[in-house]
């Protein structure tokens, strides 16, 4: 029974990991979203 519980962990611990990716980039398109809104301001005056 003690085997088959560390099996069991391992899919659970692989979820998270795209999660986290996803998280990543959605903070990175956000950040780039930003620039390009700050630099079209900048430019724009």
């Amino acid at each position: 029974m003690e085997s088959f519980r560390p099996g069991n962990t391992d899919p659970i611990a692989l979820r998270p990991t795209p999660h986290r990716m996803g998280v990543i980039m959605i903070r990175f398109s956000v950040l780039l979203v930003l620039a390009v809104v700050g630099l079209a301001l900048i430019y724009s005056r």
